[in-house]
């Protein structure tokens, strides 16, 4: 299990950090109460003593600042009136390399819609999804972002390489065999006719439910044939993104081409 590595005084903030990391199911450890050593297993140190950071060997820790106090160390703040959704923006946050920034208490989305172009950069699909989902801390739980972005990244992959691209199975199969996927995939970049072909991904989601629609520019493949995978598909190197995908998601839903599919998940009320 993940873990949080706090020094907070004020016992109503360290309520509040403890029950939002539980509903998050990352462990809570208090250093005022608990003295221990950080190890690898922590994401963040936090707390609400200035300078407490200089106790410790917080190492490479990424440190968060409760209130507005100064360090020399702060890279991330969050007021004391900071709710469950600030404290899940800020962990997918860290959890991402980024900076969070300002977002007003009582101040959120009541829905997103958002449409995007992605050009054939397979090498960026992660930092892409995380960068047109990073809405999602305001809807779900951390645990269900990560799921809903991996299947997400699994059909957008698979959209850019065996649609955009046109690479087979078996192209795929071989060429990593051999070492050669890489040089495969480049000079399927720089082809003209694969080089202007994008993936089209439409999004809404609210507080009820998660939709997208990912479309390459492809010729389509079988829909039937790949419906009928097995749970077996999930133990191979190649051709399980779409299996991924539907262990995340409650529905998935090919056109008669099967150049676009419709993704859905329903939050848990």
């Amino acid at each position: 299990m993940k873990k949080i590595a706090c020094f907070i005084e004020n016992y109503n903030i360290l309520q509040k950090v403890q029950k939002y990391s539980e509903l998050e199911e990352i462990d809570c450890v208090n250093f005022v109460d608990n003295p221990c050593e950080i190890d690898y297993g922590f994401i963040f140190y936090i707390t609400d003593v200035a300078d407490s950071e200089q106790k410790f060997d917080c190492g490479e820790l990424p440190i968060v600042i409760i209130g507005q106090k100064e360090s020399k160390k702060c890279v991330y703040e969050l007021s004391e009136s900071f709710d469950i959704i600030q404290f899940r923006m800020l962990i997918d946050t860290i959890y991402h390399g980024g900076k969070i920034g300002f977002f007003s208490d009582g101040f959120y989305p009541k829905f997103i819609h958002k449409e995007f172009i992605i050009r054939n950069n397979i090498f960026e699909v992660d930092k892409i999804v995380y960068n047109i989902t990073k809405e999602l801390s305001c809807f779900c739980s951390i645990s269900d972002i990560q799921k809903l972005r991996i299947g997400l990244s699994e059909i957008i992959t698979n959209g850019i390489e065996h649609g955009n691209l046109e690479i087979t199975g078996d192209e795929k199969f071989e060429s990593t065999e051999k070492g050669t996927y890489t040089d495969m995939l480049n000079e399927r970049l720089q082809r003209d006719e694969f080089s202007k072909r994008y993936v089209t991904v439409n999004i809404f989601y609210n507080n009820e439910y998660f939709e997208v629609r990912v479309t390459d520019m492809g010729k389509g493949f079988n829909v039937k044939k790949a419906s009928e995978k097995n749970e077996d598909d999930l133990l191979k190197l190649h051709g399980r993104g779409i299996m991924i995908a539907k262990m995340y998601f409650d529905e998935i839903e090919y056109n008669e081409k099967g150049n676009s599919v419709k993704l859905y998940k329903r939050f848990k009320c």
